[in-house]
């Protein structure tokens, strides 16, 4: 199956649609709050943007990890960074309306994008305890659904603490 983004962003051509968060259904109630745990793709040790996922995956590259989870079960190291990406389709009553992710406290600075733009950052995000700065604050972010699909993609890093990774469930709501 190949999975679209704005008609003209080819995320990744997968065999199953396990590959994709799909809460089109079940997103059916004027209030919805969901957790987005299930597989994502994870890039250990790089830092991508959502056009690099997208370039990366074309070449089979990426493995899938189920989320939440630390880097030390995905990797062996409790310090590390990576990309994690993953496609959230929700349902058609959405697109245009404003959704938000809201992401409690992780042991890990983080960068979150929204298809192509950057929602929400937490820390600074590195690839060594130098450039590597964790705040850990709970965030919400907040966007405009364009589409069905909805690409989500998580830069970490974590060189502070005894454990880090992308632990704690992150979750899709409808803001009232």
């Amino acid at each position: 199956m190949t999975m679209m983004i704005d008609d003209s962003y080819i995320f990744a051509e997968q065999s199953n649609s396990s590959d994709m968060l799909d809460f089109s259904e079940e997103l059916q109630s004027r209030e919805f709050y969901i957790d987005l745990d299930g597989e994502w793709f994870f890039f250990e040790e790089e830092l991508l943007t959502p056009n690099q996922v997208n370039e990366q995956l074309k070449n089979g590259n990426g493995r899938t990890v189920t989320l939440p989870s630390s880097f030390e079960a995905q990797t062996g190291e409790v310090n590390s960074f990576g990309t994690y990406s993953t496609i959230v389709k929700i349902p058609e009553q959405y697109i245009g309306e404003t959704l938000a992710i809201y992401i409690p406290f992780q042991y890990s600075a983080y960068t979150l994008y929204v298809d192509q733009t950057e929602v929400s950052k937490n820390g600074t995000v590195g690839v060594d305890p130098t450039s590597h700065n964790a705040e850990m604050a709970p965030k919400t972010s907040y966007f405009i659904a364009q589409s069905e699909e909805v690409l989500l993609t998580m830069q970490v890093s974590s060189f502070d603490h005894l454990r880090g990774g992308f632990e704690n469930s992150i979750y899709l709501e409808k803001p009232q």
